[in-house]
């Protein structure tokens, strides 16, 4: 996942004979030439390769920067697939299968995406051939973007109120239109209609023996005409549209439809949908390129992080109490490890040590043998130089019959937590080595130098006479 947080997002509106780029509120549109299989012809892949980098450095794109592109509904086929309990843990493989036997081509030569319909265990898959695309990402890649793709009638489709749950999406493009039905806010079919802004404009002009620059000065004349003195303009825009309503009336629109059109004539479409088809006709707000989509696209893995936000909310508290215990016990817990080596590193060389009680509050009781009343001094002071004890006393001495010994009870305290963690009671590495042991070990059977240099050999075993 990349976050859009943390990295640039480019979006894309990709028509078929324009490319609108946008990145924090500049845009730039490109030029598009394509061939009648909807490739881009060779000159116009050149053209746009060199458009491509001057817009991009106009915008102060990055390279590696993400690039979300709206693809047009031309060539892409959406299947409903419903998959088999179980196959979560391998989405794609099973994905995979589904489409090889649903589509006519095989997965590999697809370029595909699909998206989990809500309340069940059905994928919506949209298809469209690779090779449509693969100028397109070429050019992308080569420029140093990241692109992804999504149909831009999903995006158009959110400025669509969320209570109307079955609607058709009609966008009128300069040759082409496209029509896209959605129900449950998922697109569940689509359709290329052979005619756009140029066929109606010509449709119009020819009877009034109109240029088409006249006849679309007369729509948007129309258009600001309120009270009924639009309808001459729309009786000869309804038969204009009969291509369009032909198509619409076979596919049964009996659902409200939503128009997107850039031209300001683009309300009298609506209304001459309207009468041509009996059905409401809005006009919609276009979303390709606004900076609200961001949050739409990225919406699914904004939700995975959210939901694993609160899973991991949930366990704040048992993670407290865990650190609670944790922390008791590291303030609590018996030092009874350094306590012994700080009294064996205090110890004078040829003492007893009879007797060792200590307990969780820091009370040491010992018992030892010494030569003589200095060295029991001097075996007081380390403990006390060592820092880790904050008294010692000597509670009784004597002296051993028969020895030159004496025999002493001490007691001592070590100080608390709080002033014992600055002290280094760790045992140095050299003294650790000396606890190792010696893998290095000479053979015994090797043979010995003589003190002249000389090399003895190795004694030789019992021989026979």
């Amino acid at each position: 996942m990349i976050s859009w947080r943390h990295s640039q997002v480019v979006v894309g509106d990709l028509g078929n004979d324009s490319l609108l780029l946008s990145l924090n509120g500049k845009n730039r549109k490109l030029g598009v030439a394509r061939d009648a299989s909807g490739r881009l012809t060779e000159e116009g892949l050149q053209s746009l390769r060199g458009s491509l980098r001057e817009a991009l450095t106009a915008l102060g794109v990055h390279t590696g920067a993400r690039l979300w592109c709206a693809i047009p509904a031309r060539g892409v086929s959406l299947r409903r697939i419903t998959l088999p309990p179980g196959s979560d843990a391998d989405l794609a493989s099973v994905l995979s299968l589904k489409i090889e036997s649903e589509f006519p081509l095989p997965p590999e030569a697809l370029a595909w995406g699909s998206s989990a319909v809500p309340g069940g265990r059905d994928h919506l898959v949209a298809a469209l051939r690779r090779e449509l695309l693969a100028d397109f990402d070429k050019l992308f890649t080569e420029a140093g973007l990241a692109p992804a793709y999504v149909l831009a009638a999903s995006v158009r489709a959110l400025s669509v109120e969320p209570h109307v749950s079955k609607f058709a999406l009609l966008d009128v493009g300069s040759e082409q239109s496209e029509w896209v039905v959605f129900e449950d806010g998922q697109p569940v079919a689509a359709r290329q209609i052979a005619c756009g802004e140029t066929e109606l404009l010509r449709a119009i002009a020819t009877p009034a023996s109109l240029s088409q620059a006249e006849a679309k000065e007369r729509l948007d004349r129309a258009a600001g005409q309120k009270g009924g003195g639009e309808q001459p303009v729309l009786d000869l825009l309804i038969p204009a549209l009969d291509p369009v309503l032909s198509v619409l009336r076979g596919l049964n629109p009996a659902r409200p439809i939503y128009v997107t059109h850039s031209a300001s004539w683009a309300p009298l479409l609506c209304a001459a949908l309207n009468q041509g088809l009996n059905v409401p006709a809005l006009l919609l707000l276009a979303l390709i390129a606004s900076p609200w989509l961001e949050p739409w696209l990225f919406k699914r893995s904004l939700e995975r992080r959210m939901q694993a936000f609160r899973a991991d909310r949930s366990r704040l508290a048992l993670i407290d109490r865990e650190h609670q215990f944790l922390h008791y016990l590291r303030e609590n817990q018996p030092t009874f490890q350094e306590a012994l080596y700080v009294i064996a590193q205090s110890s004078p060389g040829g003492i007893r040590l009879n007797g060792l009680n200590m307990n969780r509050r820091g009370e040491v009781s010992i018992r030892l043998s010494l030569r003589d009343a200095q060295q029991v001094g001097a075996f007081r002071s380390k403990l006390l130089a060592s820092g880790f004890f904050s008294s010692a006393t000597i509670e009784e001495q004597s002296l051993i019959q028969g020895q030159q010994m004496l025999n002493v009870r001490m007691t001592a305290q070590w100080k608390p937590l709080a002033e014992r963690e600055a002290l280094n009671l760790s045992p140095p590495a050299s003294e650790l080595e000396k606890f190792l042991p010696k893998t290095n070990s000479p053979a015994t059977n090797a043979p010995a130098k003589t003190t002249d240099g000389a090399t003895n050999p190795p004694a030789a075993g019992p021989q026979k006479a």
